[in-house]
């Protein structure tokens, strides 16, 4: 059973290429003190917008931090927060089941309309949609499975994915304070001066505009694109054709039973996906409830395997 999680995070080559050796080029920021390089005044740019990102703002206040952010995502989109009171997920997604990214968007669009009209808001229908999730993947096809990473996973990452009420208001205050300011853009060029760091951002509106910051952050999240470069030996069973990515990018390819698909296409069927690295099989598996659950079928799974060989 391969059950690795999610693989470490990989800077955008453009910045990596650019900015290697630099003090407060931070790649990865989940490594333990690698914020302190950055000073209580400098200009930071933060690559990314998701939870993460808010997190090191929260941290670089806490910190006494006091200089200007730039965070900015390709769409400019921030994290949501929690529903201001409990809700019971809401609405019907299974029994006409949407084959299309574009039913789907419609159906949650509705149903979040519908919800409204009785006092509920849109977290009650995502979290029903979170508790479908496996259903739901399962019904649309590979092609219409790639069309919702490519165009709808962002606006789902930050209603799905929301953030705590006390990071929540650190960020609120620094957007008031005029100390952050967020942008959809994504960074066109990179280089030193130096220690200065200046960026070029190609921003969504399709203006080129070239920034001077002191330390670069990225927050883009796990590198599930190159999971199979991650370590030695899972590139040593994908170069024996044991395994290879899924066609939606989001981890390794399996079947529905979890069994590992390898480069001939065929399942192996004592190599199992446990995790995170098979929801481009099953959908929705980033929360503990269903990590849980998966986890629970992965060993109903083996049991039936091994009853079998008995």
């Amino acid at each position: 059973m391969l059950a690795t999680s999610h693989p470490a995070p990989s800077a955008p080559r453009s910045l990596s290429a650019a900015l290697a050796g630099h003090p407060r080029f931070v790649a990865d920021p989940m490594r333990p003190g690698s914020l302190d390089p950055i000073r209580p005044d400098d200009r930071v740019l933060i690559v990314g917008n998701g939870l993460t990102s808010a997190d090191i703002v929260a941290s670089l206040t806490r910190s006494g931090h006091h200089g200007p952010i730039t965070s900015i995502s390709r769409r400019g989109l921030r994290s949501r927060g929690h529903a201001p009171c409990p809700q019971e997920p809401f609405g019907d997604f299974l029994s006409k089941p949407a084959t299309s990214a574009a039913a789907l968007l419609q159906t949650v669009r509705k149903t979040i309309a519908g919800a409204a009209e009785i006092g509920e808001s849109w977290h009650a229908v995502i979290d029903q949609v979170r508790s479908n999730g496996h259903e739901i993947w399962r019904n649309l096809p590979v092609a219409e499975r790639r069309r919702i990473v490519r165009h709808l996973r962002p606006y789902w990452d930050v209603h799905r994915f929301r953030i705590a009420p006390q990071v929540e208001e650190v960020l609120d205050r620094a957007i008031v304070e005029g100390r952050l300011e967020i942008l959809g853009a994504s960074v066109a060029g990179a280089k030193t001066d130096g220690a200065a760091i200046d960026i070029v951002l190609f921003k969504r509106s399709g203006e080129r505009v070239e920034k001077r910051f002191d330390a670069v952050v990225v927050t883009t999240g796990p590198a599930h694109g190159s999971i199979l470069q991650s370590q030695m030996w899972l590139h040593e069973l994908n170069q024996g054709g044991h395994l290879k990515l899924d066609p939606t990018g989001l981890g390794i390819a399996c079947n529905e039973s979890s069994e590992a698909v390898g480069t001939d296409g065929l399942a192996n069927s004592s190599l199992l996906i446990s995790g995170p690295l098979a929801r481009g099989t099953f959908g929705e598996l980033m929360g503990l409830p269903q990590v849980s659950e998966h986890a629970v079928f992965i060993a109903a799974e083996l049991a039936k395997k091994l009853k079998a060989v008995r």
